[in-house]
């Protein structure tokens, strides 16, 4: 939905930039609209899977590479144009990817307050009374899910007792 969202509202943005990584080839989500913005030039999308069969190179129209999805922020195509001053992202995947990712979002420069996580976590009742979603002091059900990484970073890498 956010996607389609900046592309309902493209003409305010400037260079938008999908990094897209997947533990196989098999597990890419949304094969076909990828390649669809990738061909429109509308979002550049770069590509990378954990693991892939030999030979493989990515979907048709969108080239792809094997390696880990925060390798690709340090990627000539990538940085070409970046600014750190001028980025925001929006980072969906699990919890550790989130802690790799801030890191070399940092080293980029990009402020904590321009960097965002979606969280997702196990909801029952969706009012904040049973406290399945709570991460820290947050309750994702109605503080969430997308959140600035400022308000959750101290409560990364502490385990649940």
């Amino acid at each position: 939905s956010v996607i389609l969202e900046l592309l309902r509202l493209r003409e305010r943005f400037g260079r938008l930039c999908l990094l897209v990584g997947a533990r196989s080839s098999a597990d890419i989500l949304f094969p076909a609209d990828l390649a669809t913005w990738q061909a429109g030039r509308a979002i550049e999308v770069m590509l990378t899977v954990d693991h892939a069969p030999s030979g493989w190179s990515g979907l048709p129209g969108v080239q792809g590479q094997v390696g880990v999805v925060t390798q690709l922020l340090h990627e000539g195509e990538f940085l070409s144009a970046f600014d750190p001053a001028k980025t925001s992202v929006l980072s969906c995947g699990p919890d550790v990817m989130f802690r790799f990712a801030e890191r070399e979002l940092d080293l980029l420069g990009v402020p904590r307050s321009a960097q965002y996580v979606s969280l997702e976590r196990s909801m029952k009742c969706a009012l904040g009374f049973c406290g399945h979603c709570q991460y820290g002091a947050l309750l994702v059900c109605k503080q969430g899910p997308v959140v600035p990484v400022s308000r959750i970073e101290h409560w990364q890498g502490v385990r649940e007792a």
